[in-house]
């Protein structure tokens, strides 16, 4: 018999299927490798994903490594009249637990200032003559600032005279509604309390004597803060005070009365409810 009729097309045996057997079982070690190496990347994904939570978790937990987070102290404001909050509270380590009652008087308050006369336009001339040396004064406080200015300065003029000066104020040109010259030079001083009130004028220098062309009148004194703190009167130039309660700041809003409270918790049960839900998301 020839070769032919046992190998080649006419013996019917399946070279092509023995070849792919072959092909398939030489693969084996390599598609081995490869499911290996698959299931190290879920491995090191589920590390990474990991590591990530952790360094969060971490993070989350910093805010409880300061004595202030632990200290167990609360403060609470309940108010018995008045209108709005009257106050909140913020305290320190040094806080102390107790009872005060507090009531507060007045607020500290900035000077506002309008002058006494008014304008049709921001380009009116503001100096009411040509003699003499014009100058914008503004006091805060004793503290006096002057700036010289054109005779022909206009009410904006002014205003960037004021505002580009050292004087810690603000000025603003206002529409009070006037049917005529509605225009007016606001002055707003930038801090509170008597000892910042605010004066100003517009006014011309004639050497032996001075002549005032523009006043101002306050349409909002300047005033301080007035409270009593367990019987004691206390007046701050400020609304934020941290002086009178020991470790607390009274952050003054409206006028009224209440009783601050400083107390304490249990600790350990503090610490355990904070822990367990800042961990709880990583369960």
């Amino acid at each position: 018999m020839e070769l032919t009729s046992i190998f080649g097309i006419q013996s019917g045996f399946d070279s092509a299927s023995v070849v792919q057997k072959l092909i398939a079982l030489q693969s084996r070690p390599i598609d081995l490798k490869l499911a290996q190496l698959q299931i190290k990347e879920t491995q090191l994904e589920a590390f990474q994903s990991l590591r990530t939570q952790i360094q969060t978790f971490q993070s989350v937990l910093s805010g409880l490594g300061t004595f202030d987070q632990f200290n167990g102290l609360t403060a609470v404001f309940t108010k018995t009249s008045g209108v709005g909050n009257v106050l909140n509270i913020s305290t320190t380590s040094s806080a102390s637990v107790g009872t005060h009652d507090i009531t507060v008087n007045s607020l500290a308050q900035e000077t506002t200032l309008l002058s006494n006369t008014g304008y049709n336009a921001a380009t009116d001339v503001v100096p009411q003559g040509l003699l003499g040396n014009a100058f914008v004064e503004v006091v805060v406080g004793g503290a006096i600032t002057q700036v010289a200015i054109s005779n022909t300065a206009t009410v904006q003029d002014v205003v960037n005279a004021i505002n580009g000066s050292v004087a810690d104020v603000t000025a603003s040109i206002i529409n009070d509604g006037s049917p005529v010259n509605p225009l007016k030079i606001q002055i707003q001083g930038n801090q509170p309390g008597t000892a910042n009130a605010v004066t100003g004028r517009v006014f011309r220098d004639f050497i032996f004597f001075e002549v005032d062309d523009v006043t101002f009148t306050a349409t909002q004194a300047a005033s301080d803060a007035s409270l009593i703190v367990d019987g004691t009167t206390f007046t701050r130039t400020t609304n934020s005070i941290s002086d009178i309660i020991t470790g607390v700041t009274l952050n003054l809003e409206s006028l009224g009365t209440g009783t601050l409270n400083i107390f304490t918790r249990s600790e350990e049960r503090r610490v355990g409810k904070e822990c367990r839900s800042r961990w709880s998301p990583y369960h």
